[in-house]
This record gives structure tokens, sequence and C-alpha cells, in this order.
């Protein structure tokens, strides 16, 4: 057998004594063809193999699809049996493929002697944990993992990638994109224009390697949230956001701010719609306030929305799907956190740092965004954040809509805005420097 490897995919060849190895590559670098080189060599020298891939799409048109080319241009008979997703070569040469969409059908395998996922940063950390599992056996000598992909750091649903490579830097192996020679120079440049230079998107997409997703895609920095409420009137416009539960599940929070930042928050668990339309009165009597935004995603809102909407001005209810009025956000939640976001950078915004203060700290840190095909600006999915966090962002909720209340109303005060300078020193007072 005789092929032409690149550098990176010759190291990968090179060092296979050891138990792991992460090719960290560009977009249309050479991984796919690696893995599949790796995967057919130990077919042939009868070794057994978990092949993974985001998706049988994935796994069957492209890694097995490329696996048979390189055992069809080796002039290696096979058998490929694709209702069980497997490639065997020989008596004991043997692929199982696995997909991030059905994970668990791995967990009754044994004696395997090799883990090899292709887009591994794309794929499920279960796949990874379960594949590692899976590597013992008394035929098992020495198991080895080889990971192949392009870095999705933005993403908070991959952390355990990252996490991985930050744990086993030793382990990784960098390409870059414009290192691969089967690829045009129209192709390069197009990569160069929607990757420019010098942009962290770039170091990632192009370059391969791994950078710190909290400065880049973050949607709020919560960093520059005030830790001390700055001197304001008493009589200050108020605004309330109330983030309701659906079907039981999470908590309904209440969270009431003026042009200040927080003022009061209020969460509730199991309660009923009664209950929720009391509070929402109360607080409307305590601060006379001048708007509100109710969370009716769902239909759960609904009921406090028709109890409540004649005696609280100016109130909205918001569906966090639809469609945003503005052309460049993607929906309504993508919005909303666009304009909180506008409101911590150029206002002193308040938020304590200990109960559902902490919570939005926290929740902030995990709300990443990307540009769409469409070319609108869109958040991940929330279920990214619940997966990072271990729970539902509902005090983000609720501060969004409070914040898109203050928007909508006319009578707001203007306060306080910070200089770029200011914003700058802030932030990296937070990271010590």
């Amino acid at each position: 057998m005789k092929v032409e490897l690149m550098p990176f995919q010759m190291e990968m060849m090179q060092r296979d004594d050891e138990k792991l190895l992460v090719a960290c590559c560009g977009v249309s670098s050479g991984k796919t063809f690696a893995a599949s080189v790796y995967i057919a060599k130990n077919l042939c020298e009868g070794r057994r193999i978990i092949a993974g891939a985001q998706n049988y799409t994935a796994l069957n048109r492209v890694l097995f699809g490329e696996v048979r080319k390189r055992l069809n241009e080796w002039h290696v008979p096979y058998e490929y049996r694709k209702s069980e997703k497997e490639i065997q070569v020989g008596a004991n040469g043997l692929a199982w493929g696995a997909t991030s969409e059905n994970a668990s059908a791995i967990l009754g395998l044994s004696d395997v002697d090799i883990l090899v996922i292709d887009e591994a940063s794309y794929c499920c950390e279960e796949l990874y944990t379960w594949g590692s599992d899976r590597l013992r056996g008394q035929n098992v000598v020495l198991p080895r993992k080889r990971l192949f992909t392009s870095p999705d750091s933005f993403n908070p649903a991959h952390a355990w990638f990252v996490e991985l490579c930050n744990k086993n830097p030793r382990a990784i192996i960098n390409a870059s994109a414009l290192d691969n020679n089967h690829t045009s120079a129209e192709f390069k440049a197009d990569l160069l224009e929607r990757y420019p230079p010098g942009t962290q998107l770039y170091e990632q997409q192009v370059l391969g390697r791994i950078v710190d997703s909290r400065s880049a895609n973050i949607a709020i920095d919560d960093r520059l949230f005030m830790n001390d409420r700055p001197a304001h009137p008493l009589n200050a416009p108020v605004w309330i956001g109330a983030d309701l539960a659906g079907q039981g599940r999470d908590d309904s929070v209440f969270i009431v701010i003026d042009d200040y930042g927080f003022l009061e928050s209020r969460r509730y668990h199991h309660a009923e719609t009664q209950e929720l339309v009391s509070e929402m009165l109360e607080l409307n009597r305590k601060y006379n306030v001048a708007g509100a935004c109710i969370d009716v995603t769902g239909g759960f809102g609904n009921g406090l929305y028709d109890y409540t909407h004649r005696s609280v001005r100016n109130m909205e209810g918001v569906n966090f799907g639809s469609a945003s009025s503005k052309e460049f956000y993607n929906n309504v939640r993508t919005e909303m956190h666009f304009g909180l976001r506008d409101a911590v950078t150029s206002t002193q915004f308040y938020l304590p740092q200990n109960d559902d203060g902490a919570k939005i700290r926290e929740e902030c840190r995990y709300v990443l965004y990307y540009i769409n095909p469409q070319g609108r600006t869109a958040c991940f999915p929330k279920e990214d954040v619940k997966k990072a966090v271990g729970r539902s962002p509902d005090a983000l909720d609720s501060l969004l809509l409070a914040n898109r209340a203050r928007q909508n109303s006319q009578g707001g005060i203007v306060v306080g805005s910070r200089s770029a300078s200011e914003v700058a020193s802030r932030v990296l007072a937070a990271m010590g420097h």
C-alpha cells in the first residue's frame, strides 16, 4: 500500500504508540482522508475499531465512504454491511459505525482496539466516553483513541472537547487549511475572505486551533455588570420581566429593574397561575411599574398576561422564538440578548453577585452567537446553555424580558454612558490585568 500523506497525517501514523492523538485542523485540510487511511490500515492488520461520526449520513456517506475508497484503491477485499453499519476485512478486521444520534448502541461492545471519531468536536461527549470504555479485553494490547476535527470552541454543548484538549496539549496535532495541496487557490482565497486573518474565527477555522470563545462570540460579557448600585433618583421608572415555567418544569421568575439595573427578583416553583397573577399585581402596586414583558412561548404565560395586562401599564407578551422586527437578528431571543448587551456596555447597569444575580452572570457566559447562512446574527439554542450550567436560564430570560420592557418605554432615563476605554479597562480589571 502506497499513500501520499501530508505532514500532520504522517505524524499521526508515526506516533501510533500513543494512546490519544487529536488532529485539530482547519476546514478542508484532509482530516477525513487521514481518518480513513488510519481505519483502513488497521482493518487490514486485523484490528477491531469503533468509527464515530456526527450522524448516520456523515458516517455512511463521508467516513465509511472514504474508508471503502481506500480499500478499493489498495485492492483489499472487504464486506460492507450497511444496515449493521459494519465493514469487515478478513477474519478479524472489523469496524463498527457509531454516531452521536445513537451513542448508546456501542455499550454492548468489548475487545475493541481503537476508537476513531471524525469531526469529534461536533459529536456528543457520550460517544467519546462510552467509546473509550469499550477499549478493553484480554486481546487488546494497546488501546488507542484518534480524533479528527475542526475545533468548535464557540458552542457550549461541545465544551467537553475543548476541556479534553486543554488537559492533553501534547496529544494535539495542528494542521492549517492553507497547507492542503489538494485544494485550489480560489478555495483558499474564499476561506480567507470568510475568516479574515487576525480574527479568532481565522485561528479556529483556518489554522485549526482551540480559541478562547469567552471573549470571541459571547453575547453578553458578565464582567461588565456593575457590582454596586450607582446613586439614582428614587422616582426612576421601573420595569418587570416574567419568565414562566412550562408544565411544572423549571421555575417561574420575576425580575424588577430600573435604568440603573437590578432591583428585585422573585422565584416560584410549581406556582399556579393565580398565585403568579397575585405576585404581578403586588409588584405593580409596590413599584407602579412603567412596563412589563411576559414570556408567552408555548402558551404558558398566556394566563398571567390575560389577567394582568389591563392593570399593568405597557405590558407585552413575548414569544422568544418569533421573528425579530430587526432583519439582522434571527429571532426575538437573539434581539433581546443584544438589547441587554447594549444596556450593559453603554450604561452603569448593576447586578448583584449572589442569588439570581450570580445565576445570571454564570448563564451569560454560555450564551454564544454566530452568523447564520442567511447573514443574520443568531444565538445558539437555549438547550446548550441548560446543558452547560445544569439548569434552565430562567433568571437570565427574566432579565432579558425586563430590559425589553425598559427599551419599549418612552420614559426611560439615559444614565452615564461608558466610553470604549472604560469598557476595556473594566474587562481587563476583571481578568486581573
